[in-house]
């Protein structure tokens, strides 16, 4: 069952695979929360907890797109938005980068160092599926939400 401001997502990506999420969030009751909401919308949701396990599993899973915390306890999300926009393997995938921060010069940086979307935390259910559906490459046009 969804939740009011849920909807389902049936993603598939360009090789007919269902469509993959990777969430790196450096709070495990924050990373849950929005996985969980994911999850229940239609998602395959792979979960990190820090900036080099985001790396690696950036390059070897190749997710559709980037779910990226900007205060990873091992590095902060502006170095690894750089080095995933650097890497030729990951370069192409979309990053939406998650903050706490209101200043807008941080969330002009993430947006410089290649991110997609900056959404301020806490991230509202609704605002995230909004910015999957715009950046998932295999969300099809006009999802809406389910009763």
């Amino acid at each position: 069952m969804l939740l009011k401001d849920e909807r389902q997502i049936q993603g598939r990506s360009a090789g007919g695979r269902d469509a993959v999420i990777l969430l790196a969030d450096g709070d495990g009751a924050n990373r849950e929360r929005l996985a969980s909401s994911l999850r229940r919308g239609g998602l395959v949701v792979h979960l990190v907890g820090s900036g080099v396990e985001a790396l690696e599993a950036a390059e070897s899973e190749q997710p559709d797109l980037i779910l990226l915390d900007t205060r990873l306890p091992d590095t902060d999300g502006l170095h690894a938005i750089q080095e995933l926009k650097a890497n030729s393997a990951t370069a192409s995938i979309p990053i939406v980068a998650l903050t706490s921060s209101l200043l807008r010069h941080e969330r002009d940086q993430c947006l410089a160092a290649g991110a997609v979307r900056v959404l301020i935390k806490p991230v509202g259910i609704g605002e995230l599926l909004e910015a999957v559906q715009a950046y998932l490459p295999s969300t099809p046009p006009g999802f809406t939400a389910q009763p």
